[in-house]
């Protein structure tokens, strides 16, 4: 397990890049090089040059990330392209003495760390002119002899005795590497992918064949034609304050008063506890049902809604124990107090007694503004209102309780708006917000000392508690759902918030691409997200409640095979490979196969993917596409988590978020 102190650095809210991290960077991706052209004017017949350069794959992001390089370097040096690369380089020998104070400061890791040894013997020579002499020159040749490339067949023919020097020996630092050293390494030679295999095609509801997180072994498991087997359940169940903050938001509290000419009064009493969801949250709802040891039952009321409710005395009683244990905090438990009064009259077949119905009449007519039927006020038109009790001094006692409110109540908007001001016209704004009743007022006001974050608006009856303060939302409200994380569609939601954010952190929305993208995930959010009936585990789950439907069996073909954090390096960087190892208390190391000299260290179980690899470059960013593909990684490693693989709608958004990573990325 990582020690405390090797996540302790907190990224910097600047947008000027970690000294270690460019120094990673370069380990990857830098180069120290001397170059010597023919030059006819020149004594010698050559001009000698030194160049520090980074290269990166061409696309906006990268674009973005070697212009944070050249900010890092005070703005010295120059981006080109060629075919498929940019590359950042200085030249200037002023400007070399920024490069050469910085890895001295903080040293290169690899073995890249001799060829800039020796750079700076060159730097000196020519900062001292003895360049422009024949011995100073070929004491150049010397050093260039022992560069990846060499001395070129010119310079050998012209200068065929020359010695090359004995290469230092690399000795490697012992100490532990620095997490931004390694966040920098990654961005330059380290992959998150989502590896997918195809196989022939399986029904869903039978024997469902799947590789392991851990093996490459395929075992068959058994999907038998139950709600719960197909839903995305996270590894832990429901925390108990979700569910009351879900209930504040969602849930109600209600009681039945019907004509039955057989009872004693003439009336049959019901109390009971109901929570209505679109049909997309169908999955969540069976969560909840089965956090209460599965009392109760699942209906469709009507088209497009799924209702859970549980109306037995006796299944109550697990109602009533939760909520006495983890009690409501909106007036909403005014309600559950009123009907909980009824239910233990039902118990103890007190409402058979007419002083009692009538005191049932009186709390009726306040539950949930339910009032009573017309039938039932003509037939007691003098019945008294009861007292509606007004909740006071509601405090959040955990914080999972905000994560179930916010399920039920909160949004999170991504606005476009004209603005004259910048590059592109337009510019965004991301806001998350609350809203509630005003009775609820009190309680929407804590949130501001609870995030630390505002404001609060009120307009008529109606409370919004909101946050647009970018820094915020980077700081307070994306880290607190990741830590108590939102259940059922609208954490699809959070994620494309949470992409947007990264996005514009990484200045992505300055740029036309940028922005077309940030435009195309705001099109798909709330009320744009797309529910596929014919496809989604929903629709699949919301006909085994309706058998005599004839739903046709669907088959799929694409299996996920194991999320995985790579790195890949030369064989004489194989120190290095271990010394992450360590650092980091994960991975393993892969040898080369035969006749190849790379070797890689691979991260593949999925307690070390969520528990060190996700947190490390969560609290160390990293850059450039590269975090576009984190974050899919990121979103990937949930469905799994979240069992979405064994669903044809989890299975595609896997297939499709693999093949669009890395290589398969377009711009």
């Amino acid at each position: 397990m990582v020690t405390q102190n090797f996540f302790s650095t907190k990224s910097s809210n600047k947008s000027e890049l970690h000294p270690w991290f460019v120094t990673g960077y370069t380990d990857g991706e830098g180069s120290f090089s001397i170059r010597m052209r023919k030059k006819l004017n020149s004594s010698l017949g050559y001009q000698v040059s030194l160049v520090y350069s980074i290269v990166a794959e061409q696309n906006p992001l990268n674009l973005i990330l070697l212009e944070k390089v050249k900010e890092y370097f005070k703005g010295e040096g120059s981006i080109s392209k060629s075919a498929n690369m940019y590359s950042y380089e200085i030249s200037a020998v002023n400007s070399l003495n920024l490069v050469k104070e910085h890895f001295e400061n903080y040293p290169l890791q690899t073995t890249k760390a001799l060829h800039f040894k020796l750079w700076c013997e060159v730097l000196e020579i020519i900062k001292k002119k003895e360049h422009l002499t024949e011995e100073g020159f070929i004491k150049i040749l010397t050093i260039k002899a022992v560069f990846p490339r060499g001395l070129s067949a010119s310079l050998l023919e012209l200068y065929p005795n020359v010695v090359p020097i004995n290469k230092p020996v690399f000795v490697p630092s012992e100490e532990k590497l620095d997490p931004n050293w390694i966040v920098g390494f990654t961005q330059a030679d380290g992959t998150f992918g989502l590896n997918y295999i195809k196989q022939s095609r399986m029904k869903l509801g039978y024997t469902l064949g799947i590789c392991g997180l851990n093996s490459k072994t395929y075992a068959p498991i058994k999907v038998q034609s139950q709600l719960r087997k197909f839903s995305s359940k996270r590894d832990n169940e429901l925390h108990p304050w979700f569910i009351t903050g879900f209930t504040d938001g969602e849930g109600s509290f209600f009681i039945s008063i019907t004509k039955n000419n057989n009872l004693k009064l003439g009336w049959r009493v019901q109390t009971g506890f109901a929570i209505e969801l679109h049909e997309k949250d169908l999955v969540l709802l069976e969560k909840i049902k089965a956090f209460f040891n599965g009392v109760g039952d699942i209906s469709i009321p009507r088209e497009g809604i799924v209702r859970y409710r549980v109306r037995s005395l006796k299944e109550l009683q697990i109602i009533i124990n939760h909520f006495d244990n983890y009690p409501l905090i909106t007036q909403k438990k005014a309600d559950y107090d009123l009907f909980k009064q009824v239910y233990f009259m039902l118990n103890k077949k007190e409402h058979l007694i007419i002083e009692n119905f009538n005191k049932i009449l009186s709390i009726k007519d306040l539950i949930n503004k339910g009032g009573l039927s017309e039938e039932l006020k003509k037939a007691y038109p003098d019945y008294i209102p009861a007292y509606r009790p007004l909740i006071t001094n509601s405090k959040i006692q955990n914080p999972n309780w905000l994560a179930g409110f916010t399920a039920a109540e909160g949004c999170f908007l991504i606005n476009l708006m004209k603005s004259d001001t910048h590059k592109l016209k337009e510019r965004v704004n991301l806001k998350f917000n609350i809203t509630q009743h005003i009775r609820d007022e009190e309680l929407i006001s804590s949130f501001v000392e609870y995030l630390d974050c505002k404001n609060v608006y009120k307009q008529g009856e109606i409370v919004d508690f909101w946050v647009s303060k970018f820094e915020d939302i980077i700081n307070k409200i994306i880290p607190f759902f990741e830590k108590y994380p939102i259940e059922g569609v609208k954490y699809k939601d959070f994620e494309d918030f949470r992409t947007v954010a990264y996005l514009m952190k990484n200045k992505a929305h300055l740029t036309f691409d940028g922005l077309e993208q940030i435009k195309k995930i705001k099109a798909g959010m709330n009320k744009g997200r797309i529910f596929d009936k014919d496809s989604s585990e929903n629709y699949v789950e919301k006909n085994l409640y309706n058998p005599s439907k004839n739903t046709q069996k669907r088959t799929y073909c694409s299996l996920i095979s194991q999320p995985q954090f790579r790195i890949t390096q030369h064989e004489r960087d194989l120190i290095v490979l271990n010394r992450i190892i360590e650092s980091m208390s994960c991975g393993t190391l892969v040898k080369p196969g035969e006749g190849r000299d790379r070797y890689t260290i691979s991260v593949a179980n999925l307690k070390d993917l969520t528990e060190i690899v996700i947190p490390l470059f969560k609290t160390h960013p990293i850059y450039g596409a590269k975090l576009a593909d984190f974050l899919d990684f990121c979103e990937g490693l949930y469905l799994i988590k979240m069992k979405a693989h064994l669903t044809p709608e989890g299975l595609n958004k896997l297939h499709d978020l693999a093949k669009g990573m890395n290589t398969g990325r377009k711009f």
